[in-house]
């Protein structure tokens, strides 16, 4: 039995973390092909109606990693469905794994919702109140549903535990703090990818290197981050110590992307929220809590 869950607390996170399981292999791949689909479409309008270079490759871009993302969303299904009896039963593996599965689903919305807003931005300028129920309607909820079926069940889980207000809202606030930090660092690297690979395609002589360094760098912050999920969970230091390299990963390479292109907000939100993440990382109290669990 996990310390501070009833047992009553217990069904309810593996019935959870089953619900969600089922959605995400059932559900969430079509949605993220509905997206994909969507972009490419508003992409190739883009390009015949704007003179918009730096997007050219963002079809084959979005062809390429949705169905990854899709196939591995999948897989976090799987995990779900396999920590429903642990988490019952109340076996040590079963919440960290289902935690982690669910933050991966959450970074996946994240991700996919930002494709589809830059592509609005760009077909429709500013939007106003007229265009916005056509673009929750329309664009956004495959997205958006994607990220709900992640978020909103790891939170439930998450905060299942009997804690303080304080304790309870500091965790909220770092977890929360980390999947916006890691879809939006995915993201950030896809946008400089797209631009790096367009621009590979109309001079293909030019390589930039603020592009190709902040990409990496940002999605292997994302890995490390994805990674250190479950430990983190489960109140482990080597948790908590990968996703400060992330975090701080992620500060780097949106730093370096800032740096080659200071012009792009995208950049600058992800080194807003990746400083965010490190700071809460590092506040007294989530250090007080690996210190009770070590």
């Amino acid at each position: 039995m996990y310390n501070n869950i009833t047992e009553l607390g217990q069904r309810i996170m593996a019935a959870v973390a089953g619900i969600a399981g089922l959605l995400a292999i059932i559900v969430v791949p079509e949605l993220a092909m509905k997206v994909a689909n969507l972009v490419a479409k508003n992409a190739s309008m883009a390009m015949d109606m704007l003179n918009r270079p730096n997007i050219i490759a963002a079809p084959k871009l979005v062809s390429l990693l949705y169905p990854i993302w899709s196939g591995l969303g999948v897989v976090a299904g799987v995990v779900l469905l396999l920590s429903v009896l642990p988490i019952a039963r109340g076996e040590k593996w079963g919440r960290p794994a289902a935690l982690g599965s669910l933050f991966f689903l959450s970074v996946f919305g994240m991700y996919a919702i930002w494709p589809v807003t830059f592509f609005a931005r760009l077909m429709f300028g500013e939007i106003s109140f007229g265009q916005i129920s056509f673009f929750a309607k329309e664009l956004l909820i495959n997205p958006l549903s994607i990220f709900l079926i992640g978020i909103i069940p790891f939170f439930v889980i998450l905060l299942s535990k009997k804690a303080t207000f304080k304790n309870k809202l500091t965790e909220f606030a770092l977890y929360l703090s980390l999947i916006l930090t890691t879809g939006l660092s995915f993201m950030t690297g896809h946008t400089a990818l797209r631009a790096l690979w367009s621009s590979l395609i109309d001079k293909p002589q030019i390589i930039d290197k603020a592009l190709s360094v902040g990409t990496v760098t940002n999605w292997v912050a994302v890995i490390i981050i994805i990674i250190a999920i479950p430990a983190l969970a489960a109140g482990m230091k080597k948790g908590w110590l990968m996703s400060l390299v992330g975090s701080s990963a992620a500060i780097m390479g949106n730093g370096i992307l800032i740096v080659g292109h200071l012009d792009t907000a995208d950049y600058k939100v992800g080194l807003v929220l990746a400083l965010v993440a490190f700071l809460l990382l590092n506040l007294p109290v989530v250090k007080e809590k690996l210190a009770e669990n070590s």
